[in-house]
């Protein structure tokens, strides 16, 4: 059988294979079942995964940057510390999905939308991810689902979240300075406590007004939002 990578051949490709470290760098990988596979450290920067099932993969400080992860499952993978710079995640399913710890700018440029905004299945699915302490600065979300996602202290400075679900995420610390938020889903349950945002950032309709009653200008232009205050008066 010919092989994808040095001295690696598709029947190397199987659920819960032990792959840490490998180099599948440019390696087309469609369509295989990596299913529970550790992939630690591995390098499949510009590698084709589309449509592969990543489901509980660990892929921790794994090369992902350029990747073709479109359609792909990676529902509970572990993506801490990866790179995942300019990678097109269009349409896959990142249910509880742990991107915590990534470099920064290792979410630059990835591209996570719905390239097929009439169909709500082909969203980005990143409902209740952990996205703590994440840059996403300059991500391109629009139409995602971050359902009770974690976006605490989440750097999102002139992403594109237009037509995102942030249904009951936490934004705490988030910043949103010249973030597109135009069309989002972003309900008085979604937690914006410590929320920093400017006159560039795009709320949604009928938002803009509230957000500055409920904020403290930091500097020009730039705005906090307060803590919220309990029926007791206690924050």
């Amino acid at each position: 059988m010919d092989e994808i990578a040095p001295g690696l051949t598709r029947d190397h490709l199987h659920p819960f294979a032990d792959l840490a470290r490998v180099n599948l760098k440019t390696a087309d990988l469609t369509d295989v079942n990596l299913h529970g596979v550790n992939l630690t450290q591995a390098d499949l920067s510009y590698a084709n995964l589309r449509g592969v099932d990543l489901t509980r993969t660990d892929l921790s400080r794994a090369n992902l940057a350029g990747a073709n992860l479109r359609d792909t499952r990676l529902v509970g993978a572990n993506l801490k510390g990866a790179q995942l710079r300019d990678a097109d995640l269009t349409a896959a399913d990142l249910t509880g999905v742990h991107l915590t710890d990534l470099d920064d700018g290792s979410l630059r440029s990835a591209e996570l939308s719905n390239t097929y905004r009439s169909r709500s299945s082909n969203r980005a699915n990143l409902s209740r991810a952990n996205l703590t302490d994440t840059n996403l600065n300059g991500a391109i979300l629009t139409c995602a689902n971050l359902y009770g996602a974690i976006l605490v202290r989440a750097s999102l400075i002139l992403a594109d979240l237009s037509d995102t679900n942030l249904t009951e995420a936490d934004l705490t610390g988030a910043d949103l300075t010249d973030t597109n938020l135009t069309s989002a889903t972003l309900e008085t349950d979604a937690t914006l406590e410590g929320v920093r945002w400017n006159s560039g950032t795009l709320w949604p309709f009928n938002m803009a007004e509230s957000m500055r009653v409920r904020s403290d200008e930091r500097a020009p232009e730039v705005w906090v939002v307060r803590a919220a205050i309990a029926p007791d008066g206690v924050r």
